[in-house]
């Protein structure tokens, strides 16, 4: 705005409409208020560069992203189930971040010791889509079956049920079942559940 001023009064005095107080130097002209008024633009350049580069930084700071978090229907990361059992077993997709999550994709690699089918469509649970990772050498968990879920959007502090239809392994022990889940912004996030077989 000063800077706007001095141009302006620059020009006026320029083209002769108005006069120069006399308690002025008669080198105070016309030119010297087009520098004044370059200063004060360049002033305010910087003032909104900083601006605008603390507005990026405070929208893109990890504390006001989602935060997204894989876990059985209970909220934990491990559950107890009978070997050779089959039901379809619930998870939920919970943002715990201060934003809506985009373009989100969950998938659970499970070891050949499961069965794995998809769900369809039911007003309870988000539907999933079950398929086998190809066997190459970029793939992480090669010939795994996979339970995938997408979903265009998570609002914060909102969890979303994903359900599984599946037959627990025969055999008892523990069995470590890795997840991936990709937002966005947040990129790839690696998760595990802990399946418990008694």
């Amino acid at each position: 705005m000063v800077s706007l001023f001095a141009a302006a009064y620059g020009f006026l005095l320029e083209a002769g409409v108005v006069t120069l107080p006399t308690v002025l130097p008669s080198w105070f002209g016309s030119f010297y208020f087009g520098i004044l008024s370059v200063a004060f633009l360049l002033l305010g350049v910087l003032f909104i560069s900083n601006t605008l580069i603390a507005v990026n930084q405070a929208a893109t700071n990890p504390e006001t992203l989602s935060a997204l978090r894989l876990s059985f229907e209970s909220g934990s990361t491990a559950e107890k189930f009978t070997a050779g059992q089959q039901q379809v077993v619930r998870f939920m997709l919970h943002n715990f971040g201060k934003e809506l999550g985009e373009n989100i994709v969950a998938q659970i690699y499970f070891p050949s010791d499961f069965g794995v089918s998809p769900t369809s469509v039911t007003p309870a649970a988000y539907p999933t889509t079950v398929f086998a990772q190809a066997a190459t050498p970029i793939t992480t968990y090669p010939n795994r079956l996979t339970a995938a879920v997408t979903m265009d959007d998570l609002h914060e502090d909102m969890a979303v049920p994903i359900a599984v239809s599946l037959t627990m392994p025969k055999s008892k022990g523990t069995y470590k079942v890795p997840a991936d889940v990709w937002e966005r912004r947040l990129g790839l996030s690696r998760q595990e559940l802990t399946f418990e077989i008694s």
